[in-house]
């Protein structure tokens, strides 16, 4: 009689042990379900193999969840040696259960387990995976052992990249409004496995502001955010200002925005001009005003949120296109440099520039 315990995350397991008991060659079935579902079987090796078994519990559990397989012993009559794989950096419960499934379908492999905290994942994330694995010396030699330990980090490495790739496709399907209302744990899932470029690629999706705030949990409305950005005082052909009234707070400003992770503030403002009013600017007609920083930068949104900008300002005076609006603006309009609205959101910014334009020489952006 031969036995096999073999451990699953999956929780739904109602009438499995009738099932199981079906099958010909099983005699007993012991099942427990606390933390984790642990099967233990009894059965005839002549009439039935134990990865039959295991195909047929998976098989069955799968109709309810799909279920991780997380440990097993297949309980050998013949000594065995101990083999142990480390793995330094983080994994997750489909790369422990991608890696189990391999291990359970080799010949020699008796018995493994290991120290993820299948019920914490977020805490096993955080610490190297140690899988213990007991093998049959007459079937397998160390030798052995070392290419499998190879093959099995290489096969990890490229799950662990389609993993972040699908990862990445699934915000992309995501719709902007989506993206922004992430919860900190989903985001935590989403993000935990990739690397910077990959994560920079997220707060392009997302946008820099809001990706940094939910990153920070529930202190995402209370945390003072010290952020980069650009503005632009666009000119028509009688020197009027382009403003643009906010459709949160109702006051007016100047076209501008948050700069990307990675992003030039000369693409920042470019980007910008043309997502707020719909116009196309060269890099060669931007002329720099000033960098603008410190408390007169300080802005409250309806949200809760403050930020602190530090805004690099530049003057476009040649442009191309028909002025549009999106979302983020109730109406624009061009104004007098002396007839100005008193609700603005950048007087700081506008006043720069007064003095800026008396100046005999112009700063250039390149």
């Amino acid at each position: 009689m031969s036995e096999l315990t073999i451990i699953f995350s999956s929780f739904g397991h109602k009438d499995l042990k009738d099932y199981l008991l079906s099958l010909n060659g099983v005699s007993e079935v012991k099942i427990e379900n606390e933390q984790y579902l642990e099967i233990d079987v009894k059965y005839n090796s002549k009439k039935i193999q134990s990865k039959v078994i295991k195909m047929e519990i998976t098989l069955f559990l799968n109709l309810i969840k799909t279920p991780s397989l997380l440990a097993f012993d297949k309980h050998s009559p013949e000594p065995t040696k101990n083999y142990q794989i480390i793995k330094k950096e983080p994994c997750c419960e489909i790369c422990i259960a991608s890696a189990m499934d391999r291990l359970f379908e080799m010949d020699g492999i008796e018995k493994v387990d290991s120290n993820y905290n299948y019920i914490d994942d977020a805490t096993s994330a955080e610490q190297k995976l140690i899988l213990n694995i007991s093998y049959n010396p007459n079937v397998l030699q160390i030798k052995d052992m070392k290419k499998i330990e190879a093959t099995m980090k290489a096969q990890n490495n490229l799950a662990k990249k389609e993993s972040v790739m699908s990862n990445l496709e699934q915000i992309r399907s995501l719709s902007p409004k989506e993206r922004r209302t992430l919860s900190y744990d989903e985001l935590v899932t989403l993000i935990r496995n990739m690397t910077s470029d990959e994560i920079m690629e997220v707060s392009k999706l997302i946008g820099y502001p809001v990706f940094a705030r939910l990153c920070m949990g529930e202190l995402k409305h209370k945390f003072v955010l010290l952020q980069d950005g650009a503005a632009a005082i666009i000119l028509n052909s009688q020197n009027q200002i382009l403003l643009q009234r906010r459709s949160d707070s109702g006051k007016w400003g100047l076209p501008g925005g948050c700069q990307e992770l990675g992003e030039r503030f000369q693409d920042t403002i470019i980007r910008e001009i043309k997502e707020e009013t719909n116009l196309d600017v060269r890099e060669e007609d931007l002329e720099l005003v000033d960098i603008v920083s410190g408390l007169s930068r300080k802005n409250e949104y309806p949200n809760g949120d403050v930020v602190i900008n530090n805004t690099v300002l530049y003057c476009v005076k040649n442009y191309k296109g028909k002025i549009e609006w999106d979302s983020e603006s109730k109406e624009m309009k061009f104004f007098d440099i002396n007839q100005l609205p008193s609700n603005q959101n950048d007087a700081d910014l506008i006043e720069v520039y007064k003095n800026w334009r008396h100046k005999p020489s112009k700063i250039s952006s390149n």
